[in-house]
């Protein structure tokens, strides 16, 4: 963790990625600044290859950089530099793209070389005006692979996760080791997957992103002797989805660096949304939204670092051509999450290679598109506004999702079994199956988290994550409303941390099979969670019935589907709030000190990302605390395909109209009056307390307006 952490200000800014090809000249980056300038960005990031730095052992040449460093403090431009320490430049032939990876446990390599380039680099540019900040690792994650020198690192990380005493390791290994050094010494003849090792293979997952952590730390620590001024931060890729085999963890990433940016690239990552084209932008807000949660700045600031500018023709898992109307949703959409930029991937284009001619910002002909009009003129807007944008924080938070990478790694690890069903994607060399309408796919975690966040955006709820750890340590304000969706494994202490939570006033809601298991994927002692959750909830889990067959759930106004699991409980002091066809109690709630703990006995969450049924929406609702809905109010529903998204500036309210479907007007209601206007043109309208407020949208339309409250 860092001694000290610098925080940039919040100077709210669009911009884009330069992105700088072998054997492109000094004249011909000047040129690409130049044309960004012109365009209306402010603000741009490059990557300092370290194959073009150093084109051979003993030659090094910054002519490139220093040309687009130049070019930039000639025009007011700000550069966020990027390291390639990690990948080892072709003349020392070690690997055979710019995109593998060294030996980062080769001391030979990462201290002598790799660290070298990073004060190399630093050196030469920390003095530059136009320098804003470092990136230390792009999209820090590596699948990391098993040799001597990794298999010495792991043996250093388990003396220092069992403490030193070989004897805690063996409790927990099948193995009995008489060393630490004796680990990983087996040979085996068959692996059966069915029956992998959990400890080892969680550990090893675990000693993946420990690892990594290392080294964001060392480039950390190095640039740092360097440069006591910019700040220094990674932008992990792929938040929503489980990366802890390729050692990525943001909540562990966090600590290592200022603050957080982020990869938010829907054509790769938003895979398990594709079948609603509409869903793209609420997944964009919800990696936005994740990474939020996460960023260790004391003052909130994080920043998206790369975002979809352009067409994917034959790379991402979604061909398309980012459109003007996505620009201005990614953007407002980012913002609304409170990022202080936004930077589009890209704003040239990339020569060899994956992705070459694709994802650009402006065309084949090397000029303006319509998309980089459209992001022009949210620049022009956000300039406009800049005190208002540069004040403003995103709205504060009304309900928590748990996010538990403990699950997210058991689910990687013994879900995905499935049959050929219509969406599954079974796979029949390995028969598994990981497509979203498998309630066990590998993913089912992530899902189900995901599909919280979906029903609650529905909702219009505004919404931030926390980590077991978090938790734990009781961070979570006294009234706050937790919902643990498909959370099978937890750490030690966080039944008990919730429970104090719930005693306290708050509100928890969970589903599936809470807390069954722990970070080993063991059935704890029962004392540890299932007496816990029964005098949290009130009731006892008396069963376990996996159903492929449709699951009727009867509640008090609501008809409800459940899904794959049925989950009896006996009531013991509580209020039963829905049955199961037989009568048994299938949806629990219970007073527990000061607050209230809900159990939902199915799969309840993940099923809403394949089937929003609005049933289970109005469900949930009733479940929650009715101070949440009654702030500023969009009355069109989920049906609308019409979202208000809000931020706080002062005492002015910024509140963002996303349209994602045909023209429409929007209807609002608000607690308090004011004058409502437009950032861009249109007239003031006046608003009355607790009055519909008719804006009309065209299709696709992103409007943000600002509200000044009067004053009485």
């Amino acid at each position: 963790m860092p001694e000290k952490r610098i925080l940039p200000q919040r100077h709210v800014q669009l911009g884009a990625q330069i992105y700088v090809n072998k054997y492109d000249t000094p004249a011909e980056m000047r040129e690409w600044v130049r044309k960004l300038h012109k365009s209306g960005l402010s603000i741009f990031r490059v990557f300092i290859f370290w194959d073009i730095i150093q084109p051979a052992r003993d030659q090094w040449d910054f002519s490139v950089y220093d040309a687009i460093f130049d070019e930039a403090e000639k025009l007011g431009l700000q550069v966020v530099g990027t390291m390639w320490c990690v990948n080892p430049p072709g003349c020392l032939n070690i690997i055979d793209t710019f995109r593998n990876f060294g030996d980062l446990n080769d001391p030979r390599y990462w201290n002598d070389v790799a660290l070298d380039y990073v004060r190399r680099v630093t050196k030469r540019y920390h003095r530059s005006p136009a320098l804003n900040a470092w990136v230390n690792w792009k999209e820090a994650s590596r699948p990391l692979k098993k040799n001597p020198n990794s298999m010495r690192a792991f043996r250093e990380y388990l003396r220092v996760v069992y403490k030193g005493d070989i004897e805690n390791l063996n409790r927990v290994y099948y193995n009995k080791f008489s060393s630490f050094d004796e680990v990983g010494e087996l040979t085996q003849a068959y692996i059966n997957h069915e029956f992998a090792p959990y400890p080892d293979t969680l550990d090893w997952e675990r000693f993946s992103n420990y690892n990594l952590c290392e080294k964001l730390r060392d480039i950390y620590n190095t640039i740092r002797s360097i440069d006591k001024v910019h700040p220094i931060y990674v932008n992990p890729h792929s938040v929503s989805n489980n990366l802890q085999p390729w050692g990525q963890s943001i909540w562990n990433e966090a600590k290592e660096v200022d603050f957080l940016g982020l990869s938010n690239h829907p054509a790769w990552s938003a895979t398990r949304v594709l079948q609603e084209p509409y869903r793209l932008n609420q997944y964009v807000a919800y990696n936005a939204d994740i990474v939020k949660s996460a960023t260790p700045a004391a003052n909130g600031f994080w920043e998206v670092t790369e975002i979809q500018g352009g067409p994917t023709m034959m790379s991402g898992h979604k061909y398309t051509t980012t459109s003007p109307e996505e620009i201005n949703h990614y953007t407002w959409e980012c913002l609304a999450s409170g990022a202080a930029r936004v930077l589009y991937w890209t704003f040239n284009e990339r020569k060899t290679g994956h992705e070459a001619g694709e994802w650009t910002l402006v065309g084949q002909d090397g000029e303006a598109t319509e998309r980089l009009d459209a992001l022009g003129e949210n620049a022009a807007i956000i300039r406009e506004n800049q005190a208002l944008l540069d004040g403003a924080s995103h709205k504060l938070d009304d309900v928590y999702i748990l996010h538990s990478e403990l699950s997210r790694q058991l689910a990687m690890l013994e879900g995905g079994n499935g049959t050929v069903e219509a969406g599954n994607e079974y796979d029949p060399d390995s028969g598994k199956s990981s497509g979203p309408h498998n309630p066990r796919n590998t993913e089912y975690a992530s899902d189900a988290m995901l599909g919280a966040y979906l029903m609650l955006s529905d909702l219009g709820l505004s919404v931030s994550f926390i980590s077991e750890e978090q938790v734990i340590a009781g961070a979570l304000p006294k009234d706050a409303v937790l919902i643990a969706p498909s959370c099978i494994a937890v750490e030690d202490g966080l039944c008990a941390a919730v429970e104090a939570f719930v005693q306290g006033g708050g509100c928890f809601i969970a589903d599936f099979v809470f807390a069954m298991k722990d970070r080993y994927g063991f059935l704890p002692d029962k004392n540890a969670n299932k007496a816990v959750n029964s005098r949290m909830f009130g009731a006892v889990l008396t069963d376990i019935m996996p159903a492929a067959e449709e699951i009727a759930i009867r509640t008090d106004g609501f008809e409800l589907e459940g899904w794959f699991l049925r989950l009896p409980m006996k009531a013991v002091d509580c209020e039963v709030l829905g049955t199961f066809e037989n009568g048994r109690p299938a949806v629990v709630g219970n007073r527990h000190g000061e607050g209230r703990a809900v159990r939902i006995g199915t799969t309840f969450f993940q099923r809403y990302l394949t089937k929003p049924l609005g049933a289970h929406l109005d469900f949930l609702r009733s479940l929650l605390p009715e101070q949440l809905f009654q702030g500023i109010r969009l009355e069109t529903g989920p049906d609308e395909k019409l979202r208000l998204r809000e931020m706080v500036s002062g005492e002015k309210r910024i509140l963002i109209l996303l349209n994602d479907g045909a023209a429409k007007t929007a209807v609002l209601r608000c607690p308090y009056g004011g004058e409502l206007r437009a950032l861009r043109g249109g007239e003031s309208i006046a608003v009355e307390v607790g009055k519909p407020v008719s804006i009309p949208l065209a299709a696709s339309e992103v409007k943000p307006l600002v509200l000044t409250p009067e004053h009485n």
